[in-house]
């Protein structure tokens, strides 16, 4: 036994020796991350340094590159300095290169893996965030920005713990990803020159209660915004024209979201999830995909602006979840809405314009009236039908058979005041034509 302990102590001293002896021989990190661990448990280290692009990694000494928190750079840098900045300086917090020149590189030894051709005056792909082979991620917490810069690259800052940024005016591009993940971001200022938000740019920012787009936007890709649980309300510019796929799913605490004028589709899963309470459809509408409003709970109110319903019948779920009971759908013309896939499954359904065309041409006179009024109706093979007298908010305030020809109907007992639509149904439930009826 004696023999194996002391064989075990000889192999493990020569190991050390071993080991002390590549560390010195090679320069390796190791020691200078031990040092910096040592220096920043005392504070806060700050470094200034004025830089040639690409020379960051040797103008940082070894202690300098693990300790340094706070870092001001000026002069001009590209892709290398970003990946000496991720992969190097471990203790980086704050980051000020807002007075430096990104140039353009051509190289291996970027910050990613899928590209040797890199731009000036963007913030490279990656540029604080490295997905492979393994997730690596920069702890800056604070990032000044480049007055120049034109656009934020894939995955620039994803999964940091970035908690505010100012985009400067003159980005007119965020990139896939840009800020996915950036779980502690509370707020962003977005500049007046943006026209594009990729896929994913903001995804899962948890943190995020509300973003301002500007008007210049016209491209507001897929998942955006999906997972950002905090939102509480989105207002889409006119110039976007396309909502894009899951752009706001499983965002929980939204409960307003205003759709711009212009719109013509809305993506798969583009509100799933969401608490918004009304939501209004401009005219443009053409499309809109499966699960749009899945499980939107919290509909109580949807205002369409096209007297042609939209086809739903590719888009089975697009409001499961929606109590088509309550919730009041507000069309220009009835009719078409009460024979339409899906659009026809709610039951409580007004319509927003006077002299719409009725399958029975029926009369109701006098309007105004005192709540006595009479329904006429022609002469048709229909039997068995009812009126049923919508206030402006959508409820049903009375249903009343009709007996044929001319039905005399005394309300007065209700006590009603105001402009209703009486609808006249048949047994089957089908809205077969509908009159403006003002009772004072």
């Amino acid at each position: 036994m004696r023999f194996f302990l002391c064989f075990f102590k000889l192999v493990v001293v020569f190991l050390l020796r071993l080991t002390f002896t590549s560390i010195i021989m090679k320069k390796t990190l190791f020691l200078s991350l031990f040092l910096a661990v040592f220096i920043c448990a005392q504070g806060a280290v700050s470094k200034t340094v004025n830089l040639t692009a690409g020379t960051l990694a040797t103008v940082l000494t070894p202690i300098e590159l693990g300790s340094v928190t706070n870092l001001t750079i000026t002069g001009t840098m590209d892709a290398r300095d970003f990946q000496c900045i991720r992969d190097f300086m471990p203790s980086i917090s704050d980051l000020n290169i807002s007075n430096v020149s990104i140039v353009a590189y051509t190289g291996t030894s970027g910050t990613s893996f899928l590209t040797t051709n890199y731009a000036a005056n963007v913030i490279p792909d990656f540029a604080f965030c490295r997905l492979f082979p393994t997730l690596f991620v920069c702890p800056v917490k604070s990032v000044s920005l480049p007055t120049s810069i034109t656009a934020i690259g894939f995955v620039a800052f994803g999964y940091t713990a970035l908690t505010t940024i100012a985009i400067p005016a003159s980005v007119t591009a965020i990139n896939d990803g840009a800020f996915a993940k950036c779980t502690q971001l509370s707020s962003v200022s977005l500049p007046s020159s943006l026209k594009t938000l990729e896929k994913t740019a903001f995804g899962y920012c948890q943190s995020l209660t509300s973003i301002t787009l500007p008007t210049t936007l016209v491209t507001l890709a897929d998942s955006t915004f999906k997972g950002c649980t905090s939102l509480t309300s989105l207002t889409i510019p006119n110039g976007v024209t396309v909502i894009g796929n899951s752009l706001c799913r499983g965002c929980t605490s939204l409960n307003a979201v205003t759709l711009p004028n212009a719109v013509t589709s809305i993506g798969k899963s583009a509100f799933l999830g969401t608490k918004i309470s009304s939501i209004s459809l401009p005219n443009s509408v053409s499309a809109i995909s499966d699960s749009a409003f899945f499980n939107c709970t919290f509909l109580a109110s949807i205002q369409v602006a096209n007297a042609t319903p939209v086809d739903l019948s590719g888009s089975p779920a697009v409001f499961t979840g929606v109590n088509k009971t309550t919730c009041v759908l507000s069309v220009p013309n009835q009719l078409p809405y009460s024979s339409s896939v899906i659009w026809k499954d709610f039951s409580n359904t007004i319509a927003t314009t006077i002299g719409e065309p009725s399958l029975i041409n029926f009369s109701v006179y006098p309007s105004p009236s005192n709540g006595r009024f009479v329904v006429q109706l022609p002469d048709v093979n229909e039997t068995n039908l009812s009126a049923s007298l919508i206030d402006v908010q959508g409820s049903v305030v009375s249903t009343v058979k009709l007996s044929g020809g001319e039905s005399q109907v005394d309300l007065t007992a209700q006590h009603l005041n105001g402009i209703f639509l009486l609808q006249l149904i048949n047994d089957k439930g089908v809205v077969l034509g509908m009159k403006k009826l003002i009772i004072e």
